[in-house]
């Protein structure tokens, strides 16, 4: 039976590329910002050693760690949702 202890780092730095690489190749800086965060949540999560995979000495099982690294992005970069400028519909005179 799996177990979740499969370090599921690998597959979130793969994801961080696939935005380094759009980023850079349409000039899209939020795609570049993104990776970026990615790349410094993983770092930082790995450094502090709490939330780690079997293979990295730890007990924390697949989710932990995707979960720790998420939480870090949030914690770190303060994400915020983008907000829409306020608009109004147009009338629709006969």
């Amino acid at each position: 039976m799996w177990e979740s202890i499969v370090n599921p780092i690998g597959q979130i730095l793969s994801g961080k590329m696939m935005l380094e690489w759009l980023g850079n190749r349409y000039s899209d800086n939020h795609a570049t910002s993104a990776a970026e965060k990615i790349d410094r949540a993983v770092e930082a999560v790995l450094s502090e050693g709490k939330v780690l995979t079997s293979d990295l000495g730890g007990t924390a099982k697949t989710y932990e760690v995707g979960d720790a690294i998420a939480k870090k992005i949030d914690e770190v970069f303060k994400i915020q949702p983008v907000l829409m400028p306020p608009f109004s519909l147009p009338s629709h005179r006969h």
